[in-house]
């Protein structure tokens, strides 16, 4: 069986992906509810999204 290195790690990173999308998903509905409910200022929510989405979309847009 021959080890491929770089299709390995293509895969790998899509696994990684998946799952980031899926924490990102849910943390950031969970966040989405906390704030509108008054636990969270909305500025802070708005970083998180911003630190929580742009390493995702950039990993889409610019490494794909």
């Amino acid at each position: 069986m021959n080890y491929d290195e770089k299709e390995f790690q293509a895969k790998a990173n899509i696994k990684a992906r998946r799952i980031w999308l899926v924490f990102a998903i849910l943390l950031s509905a969970n966040y989405g509810t906390d704030t509108s409910n008054g636990l969270y200022p909305a500025n802070q929510y708005v970083i998180f999204l911003l630190l929580c989405w742009i390493p995702f979309l950039q990993e889409i847009f610019y490494c794909v």
